[in-house]
């Protein structure tokens, strides 16, 4: 089993180091996607599964302006490489995300400005191999 005492994900690019994000908020989720999904008028569903896929929803801990933009840079691009921790395995895998929705700072300026949070959820690019 992985060592889970210490940073849950790592966020980077092929070409550079990766950079640990402390999170306070970690929802590993495996969500299957279907194409042609439908219900008939009895309620029964038809469709074909394309696969199931890893989604991570985080929340961060508090982080400075710099980690703030960095992290954001990262989410911004149109993928990027993940190292995070896979529940249904219990060992660190390392995949290709892209940013799922929206990313939503948290501002906090009592004794001092820093970046309180910043919740987003990310989808792995290909499906799981089991």
């Amino acid at each position: 089993m992985a060592d889970i005492s210490g940073n849950l994900i790592e966020i980077g690019n092929p070409s550079t180091t990766y950079t640990a994000f402390r999170v306070k908020e970690y929802s590993p989720k495996i969500e299957p996607l279907y194409a042609s999904a439908t219900r008939n008028m009895e309620g029964a569903f038809r469709g074909a599964l394309i696969g199931n896929f890893t989604n991570l929803v985080l929340k961060t801990a508090p982080m400075t302006q710099a980690n703030m933009q960095n992290l954001i840079g990262h989410l911004l691009q149109p993928y990027f490489n993940v190292k995070y921790y896979d529940a249904h395995t219990g060992t660190v895998k390392t995949e290709q995300f892209h940013l799922n929705g929206n990313i939503n700072p948290t501002l906090q300026q009592r004794q001092g400005s820093y970046w309180q949070e910043l919740e987003f959820d990310i989808v792995a690019n290909t499906k799981r191999s089991w």
